[in-house]
């Protein structure tokens, strides 16, 4: 093996210390990426390589390895065909930055990948495929896992199409702003991660997939589009919608696909959407404001799925809006109009299929709000369906400074005296426990707050603290 592409310090003495996430034994080795060729080590234990690629190819991994990425530019980073038992863990050397342009992971798992900047350091040259509807441009996706990938860990991740969007228009939200994450493959966590200065941030066609404590932060398109079953999306926040070209953009969005991929035409189900807050800015001065709509599942039909203690705060008549669904729970959400006017106030609904289809054992509980549709309306054209959903305990408010701590300062808290205070409801009937496995917690507010067991709940989002 050539000395220019593996330098062998030592293997005699492979120590075992720490374990990963996902399960298995202990590490087997520590290897060293060194981008700069500099590096030195009296480390006896440790493999030095120049790239990922030459380690993933020349190091024979067995499972359990640490990969340490030196302080670099890795440009575009491939993880494919490297399917490990215990998982391999990649990350920066301590105190060391390693920035990839792009990662992607394919047919593989076992990975737990963290602590890395992906923002490309070049032009990207364009991938040609067909844009959504109405939007300009051919953006690449920073990060990928790909449908033939599973069990990955993503986490501590900075996923950013620049660093920063002070001076950007029209044009370069169009010639640089990219995709940020594509999550395609089973058993994907992405965790603690920001997502931002990107179109579409999370996409999610893959089945159990979590997506947890992250934050989106000044994105151009959809925030997450969750498409996949047995998902859960709980803890996140997105914030700072951008708006420059037609395209209706989505704190949270989902649609069914059929056999042949057509919208509207399948089923998604036991999906979780808990303790998120969508804001659609926070300065309302913000250059190329969007009207952002907040839960949309608009091309059912949605299955099993629980929406409970989410804080959506958009300028739009979409606050949460279901669209096609079975068993599905909407409970102790908090939906405020952004600004007065239209196209708000945004409301709380759950109405018909597209194409007419009802629904069934759907339920609207203890939720807190400008205006919510009880009986489904027509006057978009969506379909009534009055049968299919219990409305109960739901609180429509006119003067926020009456509910709410200090709403014009985007505290959404409940005030003492607070109508909401002991209003809801803990009897959710025969409804049972909707989402993803094992299931949301129920029992607290937005803030892991308790809810109070020997008295009725309160209304919204947060549990009121004296």
């Amino acid at each position: 093996m050539p000395r220019s592409t593996l330098l062998l310090l030592s293997v005699a003495s492979l120590t075992l210390a720490a374990t990963l996430p996902f399960g298995g034994a202990a590490w087997a080795r520590d290897l060293q990426i060194d981008p700069s060729g500099t590096l030195t080590s009296g480390d006896e234990t440790a493999l030095v390589f120049p790239s990922l690629e030459a380690a993933l190819a020349e190091a024979q991994l067995q499972g359990g390895e640490r990969i340490f990425l030196h302080s670099g530019n890795y440009g575009d980073l491939t993880i494919q065909g490297q399917h490990l038992e215990p998982p391999v863990s990649l990350r920066p050397a301590p105190g060391a930055q390693a920035v990839a342009d792009r990662l992607k992971i394919a047919d593989s798992s076992g990975w737990h990948v963290s602590g890395l900047l992906i923002e490309p350091q070049r032009a990207i040259e364009p991938v040609v495929t067909t844009p959504d509807r109405g939007t300009p441009g051919f953006p690449t996706t920073l990060l990928q896992v790909a449908a033939d990938a599973r069990d990955i860990r993503l986490e501590d991740l900075t996923v950013r199409s620049a660093p920063s969007i002070a001076d950007w228009g029209e044009s370069e939200w169009i010639e640089r702003a990219h995709h940020g994450v594509a999550l395609e493959g089973a058993r994907v966590h992405l965790l603690n991660s920001t997502i931002m200065h990107v179109r579409h941030a999370i996409t999610v066609t893959g089945t159990g997939v979590r997506v947890e404590g992250n934050t989106i932060d000044r994105f151009s398109e959809d925030a997450v589009r969750a498409l996949g079953d047995d998902g859960i999306y709980r803890g996140n926040t997105i914030k700072n919608c951008y708006s420059l070209y037609y395209h209706h953009d989505d704190g949270f969005q989902s649609w069914s696909r059929g056999p042949d991929g057509s919208p509207g035409t399948g089923v998604v189900r036991n999906v979780e959407i808990t303790g998120n807050s969508i804001i659609n800015f926070e300065d309302p001065d913000q250059p190329f404001r969007c009207n952002l709509q907040g839960i949309g599942l608009f091309d059912g039909m949605f299955e099993n799925w629980t929406i409970a203690n989410n804080l959506v705060v958009v300028d739009h008549f979409h606050g949460i809006t279901v669209m096609g669904a079975r068993q599905v729970k909407v409970l102790n959400n908090t939906v405020i109009d952004a600004r007065p006017g239209q196209p708000g106030p945004p409301w709380v609904t759950v109405v018909a299929h597209k194409d007419g289809t009802a629904g069934s054992g759907n339920l609207v509980a203890n939720n807190l709000s400008a205006s919510f549709n009880e009986g489904g309306f027509d006057a978009r054209d969506f379909r009534l369906d009055p049968e299919a959903t219990l409305f109960t305990h739901n609180l429509r408010f006119d003067d926020a400074r009456q509910i709410f701590r200090d709403p014009d300062r985007g505290d959404f808290r409940l005030r003492a005296g607070s109508a909401a205070i002991d209003a809801g409801t803990a009897d959710f009937g025969t409804y049972g426990q909707a989402g993803a496995e094992p299931g949301p917690d129920l029992t607290v507010d937005l803030l892991g707050q308790p809810r109070a067991p020997d008295r009725a709940p309160d209304v919204g989002a947060y549990e009121f603290v004296q």
